[in-house]
């Protein structure tokens, strides 16, 4: 995973054929997200990694520095076997709104359902 991250931070930096063969290599044909586009500066790091029979679930801490100050969120992605290796199969921020927590002024949050996380 370190090895994809690392990747996804020079490729998306890169011009549109390279980034191309990146998600060819890493992400299932078919699945597009909006959260491909890694800023210089931006980091990402591994938090947790949770695995089990079918798919595996690791969360990210990711940064990025605007003016003087710092923001942060995490990021989930479910991998699952692709042969001899593993593919992403979706990626999800968590929502901006009621920071990952599900629950906004009382209530289920509107932009994430609930859920804490978001998709696009």
């Amino acid at each position: 995973m370190n090895d994809y991250f690392r990747m996804r931070t020079e490729f998306s930096r890169a011009s549109s054929a390279k980034q191309a063969e990146y998600m060819d290599r890493f992400v299932r044909r078919g699945y597009g997200t909006s959260h491909w586009v890694m800023e210089q500066g931006d980091t990402e790091t591994i938090a947790s990694v949770r695995e089990s029979e079918d798919a595996t679930e690791v969360i990210t801490k990711c940064s990025r520095r605007v003016e003087k100050s710092e923001h942060t969120w995490r990021g989930r992605y479910r991998i699952a076997r692709a042969g001899e290796s593993w593919e992403i199969v979706s990626i999800e921020t968590e929502c901006f709104v009621c920071d990952g927590t599900g629950t906004f002024s009382g209530s289920d949050c509107e932009v994430c359902k609930g859920k804490g996380w978001s998709s696009d």
